[in-house]
C-alpha cells in the first residue's frame, strides 16, 4: 500500500511520490526474532483485541511466530506511550511556528521549549534552529525552510525511538546517533522518504528544480531508490535525485578546504577567515556555532570568494565551519577551526585633549 510505504533497510533514502499525509498516524515496528503478534500488541499498545485486529489494517495474514524483518503498522493512538515532544535546543528570534489544523498566526519558537508532533516550523532567511529529538539525534537548519513534525514517538524502557520529519522545502543536517537497531529517524520530502541510523548526512529539497533531491553523506551511508532505478551513497559522495529520472551515481564531495591558520587563537574583529581556493568549488559555506554550545548557530554565510569577515560578533570562542560547494551545489566535507575573537582595543588617551593638544600647537606656531 503507497501510504503505509516505509524504507526496506535503516539506510534507504527512497524516492518517488508517496501519499505523505496518509503516512502521519502509524507507527512502525520492525520484528525480531521470537516476536510473536500477541507479545507486541500486550507490550506496546492499549487494544485488547490489537492482535486480532492489526492483521487487516496492514492487509496482511499474521500467526505464530513472525519472521524477523516483518514491518507492521500500529496506529499511533493504539500505543501506550504517546509521542514525545522534541526540545529545541537552539533558535533565533525569527523563527516561527504552527500546530497543525489550527486556524492560527504563527507564534515564536523559544529556546528550551517543547514542540510536539504536528508542529511546522518555519526558518526565515539568516535565521536558525537546532533541535534534539528523544533518542539524542539532532537536526540542524540554518537556511530558509519549512518543515513539519510528523511523528515523534518514544519508548524509553526500550531505547526505542520513531522520528519522522516532512521537509516542505529548504534543507536539514541530521546527526543519528548509534543506537538500537528499533530505532529509526526519517526525513520525508514531497518526493523522498529518508531513513537512516548512525550516520550524519545533510538533505536538501526544491521544488523548484522539479523536486530535486540533493543528498550528502559525511558519515555513515545512505541508499537511494526509485521507481527508475537505485544506488548507494557512502560517507565522503553526494548524489542529486529527481524523481521521474534514475538515480545517478553518487558523486565525490569535495575535500574539506584547507583553513589558512590564525597566528594565536585568540584573533582581533574584523578577522579575515581564509581558506584555500578550491578549482571545483563554486561557493563556499561558512557556519559560526559557539564553542560552549555546538548547537547555537551564531552566523551563517554564503560566498564565492576563499575568505569571509568575522566582526559584529560578541566576543568568546567559536566553532568555524566551511564547506565547498561544487557546479552540482553538493555540499563538500566539512572543515573546521576553533577561534576565540575580541574586539579591536580602543585608542588610549582622550582624543578631545589630543584635539586641543593640536589646536594649541597650531595657535602658538601661527
Amino acid at each position: 500500500m503507497m501510504h503505509r510505504l516505509v524504507c526496506r533497510t535503516a539506510l534507504l533514502l527512497v524516492l518517488g511520490l508517496h501519499a505523505i499525509a496518509g503516512l502521519a498516524n502509524d507507527w512502525t515496528y520492525t520484528t525480531r526474532q521470537g516476536d510473536t503478534l500477541w507479545d507486541i500488541c500486550e507490550k506496546y499498545t492499549n487494544q485488547s483485541h490489537c492482535w486480532q485486529t492489526i492483521g487487516a489494517y496492514n492487509d496482511a495474514w499474521y500467526k505464530g511466530e513472525l519472521k524477523p524483518g516483518t514491518r507492521i503498522q500500529f496506529p499511533i493512538s493504539w500505543l501506550k506511550l504517546q509521542p514525545k515532544p522534541a526540545t529545541v535546543e537552539f533558535v533565533t528570534a525569527g523563527v516561527v511556528f504552527q500546530l497543525e489544523d489550527k486556524d492560527e498566526e504563527a507564534k515564536p519558537v523559544l529556546a528550551q521549549s517543547e514542540v510536539t508532533m504536528g508542529t511546522t516550523i518555519t526558518v526565515p532567511d539568516g535565521e536558525a534552529i537546532t533541535l534534539r529529538f528523544a533518542d539524542g539525534s539532532t537536526m540542524k537548519v540554518n537556511e530558509p525552510s519549512t518543515f513539519t513534525l510528523d511523528r515523534l514517538s518514544s519508548f524509553e524502557s526500550t531505547g526505542m525511538a520513531d522520528t519522522r520529519i516532512y521537509l516542505k522545502r529548504g534543507a536539514v543536517q541530521v546527526n543519528v546517533p548509534q543506537k538500537q537497531p528499533r530505532t529509526k529517524f526519517q526525513v520525508i520530502t514531497p518526493s523522498a522518504i529518508a531513513a537512516v541510523r548512525g550516520t550524519e548526512f545533510r538533505v536538501e529539497y526544491n521544488a523548484e528544480e522539479g523536486g530535486s533531491l540533493r543528498n550528502s553523506v559525511y558519515e555513515g551511508g545512505v541508499g537511494i531508490q526509485n521507481n527508475q532505478g537505485q544506488t548507494v551513497v557512502p560517507v565522503g559522495y553526494g548524489i542529486v535525485a529527481k524523481t521521474d529520472q534514475p538515480p545517478a551515481g553518487a558523486v565525490k564531495l569535495l575535500p574539506p578546504p584547507t583553513l589558512k591558520k590564525a597566528h594565536s587563537k585568540t584573533v582581533t574583529m574584523p578577522y579575515p577567515l581564509r581558506w584555500s581556493k578550491m578549482h571545483d568549488a563554486k561557493h563556499y559555506s561558512v557556519t559560526l556555532a559557539n564553542q560552549a554550545s555546538p548547537d547555537a548557530i551564531i552566523k551563517t554565510a554564503l560566498t564565492a570568494d576563499n575568505h569571509t569577515t568575522l566582526s559584529n560578533i560578541a566576543p568568546g570562542c567559536y566553532i568555524a565551519t566551511v564547506q565547498a560547494i561544487d557546479q552540482s551545489k553538493l555540499y563538500g566535507m566539512p572543515a573546521n577551526t576553533t577561534l576565540c575573537l575580541k574586539e579591536k582595543p580602543k585608542p588610549k588617551g582622550n582624543i578631545w585633549i589630543f584635539l586641543g593638544i593640536v589646536a594649541t600647537a597650531l595657535a602658538i606656531a601661527l
